[in-house]
């Protein structure tokens, strides 16, 4: 695990003095995480009194770990991660967002210009199971397409499914920025914006569990509203908050703008999930995952420690 953070005296117990230490888990990074990495830089999390460790992760399994084990009090990670959590009996729960919009392009070879040009072809998942998994299998299925009709390919992180789709080792796979972009200049076609055929559904989320909840519930209700003000940050200095990209994630500028301006609709000022996207997550997980017991979404999601009059948006 890699770890960076902020704060002035490092207090560690909450309620300690003017700071409040806030240990948060990421497996998420780039313009998904803008929101945490711009607050940080102009230091809008020290402003409201926190001293903020970053932990970065590999998956949404272990950022679910970190806060299970009392590593981390938050994590910043996938909603099916919350979801997978919480049907196997070990609760936790979603308090905010990152990005309000799923974020994934399904981007092809250019001959394969409709979903039943799909058919009998391969497409590159990060793994079986994913979040991916399910809207790749919920897209096909709305569009005629049985998923058995389609084989999917483990490929592995991001950077190794853009080499696949490439290179044409599969036809297809799912992409975000800066991904999509530079696949998109390679000459592919984005088949899907997902974020369209399925709007409004939680992209990246953060959770805790009712422990950390109860005995840290100041310092989190202090991370959110920092973490909101750092969004809005983001939304009222696009040049600024891109450079800001750029540096973090080691891209161009121009590659930075690129996925600021793809980015930036999904940014939630207020922080709040839609709970209908919620349900819409959950429906399509009932139906193209493997999971069972899942939980409703009144389970899963609860906007109370959210800075007033932030609620959730319907």
């Amino acid at each position: 695990m890699a770890s960076a953070g902020c704060g002035s005296n490092g207090g560690n117990q909450d309620n300690a003095g003017p700071d409040h230490k806030i240990t948060l888990v990421s497996s998420i990074t780039g313009s998904s995480f803008l929101g945490v990495t711009a607050g940080l830089e102009q230091k809008i999390f020290q402003k409201h009194g926190l001293d903020l460790e970053v932990i970065k992760v590999k998956s949404s399994a272990e950022a679910a770990a970190a806060v299970a084990s009392g590593q981390a009090d938050l994590a910043a990670m996938l909603p099916e991660g919350v979801v997978a959590v919480t049907s196997a009996g070990s609760k936790m729960t979603m308090v905010g967002n990152l990005l309000n919009q799923v974020q994934y392009r399904l981007e092809t070879s250019p001959a394969i210009t409709s979903a039943k040009d799909l058919i009998g072809k391969k497409i590159g998942l990060v793994g079986p199971g994913s979040g991916e998994e399910i809207l790749v299998r919920a897209y096909l299925d709305s569009h005629g397409v049985a998923p058995s009709q389609v084989t999917f390919v483990a490929t592995g992180t991001m950077a190794a499914k853009y080499a696949a789709v490439t290179t044409e080792q599969v036809d297809g796979t799912m992409l975000v920025p800066p991904f999509d972009i530079k696949a998109e200049a390679a000459g592919l076609n984005p088949l899907s914006v997902l974020g369209d055929d399925f709007p409004d559904m939680p992209a990246q989320v953060y959770a805790s569990n009712e422990r950390k909840l109860s005995t840290k519930t100041d310092s989190i209700k202090k991370f959110l509203a920092a973490s909101t003000e750092s969004t809005q940050w983001i939304l009222d200095h696009p040049e600024d908050a891109t450079k800001i990209l750029s540096e973090d994630s080691k891209v161009s500028l121009d590659d930075a703008r690129a996925s600021y301006e793809r980015a930036k609709a999904a940014y939630s000022p207020d922080g709040s999930i839609n709970e209908d996207g919620l349900n819409r997550w959950l429906e399509l997980s009932k139906k193209f995952s493997s999971l069972s017991n899942i939980p409703s979404a009144s389970e899963l999601y609860s906007p109370d420690y959210l800075p007033a009059p932030a609620t959730a948006s319907k």
